[in-house]
């Protein structure tokens, strides 16, 4: 119930993962119907190739229904509304999680070489004397128009 907000969080995750464990006992029909349920919303995490919103909707109607057993075989009196509704979880928290996760995959694409950082030139820095200005511009023309080669020094061979 705690973590039904965060859905990402290690500590949904490991939640999600421990109800076969915590509400182990096949022969207890009410635990039967809990890991039945447990294992209709296992499979619906996986992409069905559906649109988001049709997946998210059902997602949310048997996850309410399987923390809705929970709640009852535990002696809570939650109704499925207040599962599903009865939340706080501010959008700054969804907005900082959003942000982690586009420059968690940006720098990541960075590191890969699948992307690189866009560089543009906006001014040079300014020449306090201006046949300096001029030299640079006619060395580079030159060399741009291949009547010059750029001068290399390295390490002897």
């Amino acid at each position: 119930m705690a973590t039904r907000a965060n859905l990402l969080s290690p500590a949904h995750v490991e939640a999600i993962n421990a109800i076969p464990v915590d509400f182990y006992g096949p022969r207890d029909r009410h635990l039967k119907a809990i890991n039945d349920k447990w294992h209709e919303y296992l499979n619906w995490l996986n992409p069905k190739g559906l649109s988001n919103e049709v997946w998210n909707t059902t997602r949310l109607s048997i996850f309410t229904d399987l923390l809705h057993l929970i709640s009852q075989y535990l002696g809570y009196t939650f109704n499925r509304t207040e599962i599903e509704n009865d939340i706080y979880h501010p959008t700054g928290l969804s907005d900082a999680a959003q942000d982690t996760d586009t420059i968690r995959k940006g720098v990541a694409r960075l590191l890969t070489g699948e992307t690189a950082i866009p560089m543009e030139v906006r001014e040079f820095p300014a020449m306090e004397d201006h046949d300096d200005v001029v030299r640079l511009r006619t060395l580079m023309l030159e060399w741009f128009e291949g009547q010059r080669a750029v001068k290399f020094e390295g390490p002897e061979a």
